[in-house]
């Protein structure tokens, strides 16, 4: 159950599964993981992909400074309203949606 909701964190899970009761799992807070590659596709945006196969879209306006081709820390955790924060490095974090 918990590797599930580790896969699921990011995405509704209500629309994934109309049929699951309330779609939410509110156990895992944040995940934790290393950088495998980030790549810049154009206006400032991101795709970050973890080394647990999780895509997620920088959507916000910040410019964090690292190295496309180096590995870093990483974590995700949940935010207001349904938005996720993500933290890579030392950089301060930037909001995120997954892909």
């Amino acid at each position: 159950m918990q590797q599930n909701q580790r896969r699921l964190f990011g995405f509704n899970a209500s629309i994934l599964n109309p049929f699951d009761g309330d779609g939410r799992s509110e156990d895992i807070q944040s995940i934790s993981a290393t950088t495998a590659s980030i790549r810049n596709i154009g206006r400032g945006e991101l795709i970050i992909t973890l080394d647990d196969g999780t895509a997620w879209r920088k959507i916000d306006a910040s410019t964090p400074t690292f190295s496309l081709r180096r590995q870093y820390p990483a974590t995700v955790r949940r935010a207001a309203l349904g938005s996720y924060m993500m933290k890579v490095a030392d950089n301060p974090p930037f909001r995120v949606r997954r892909e």
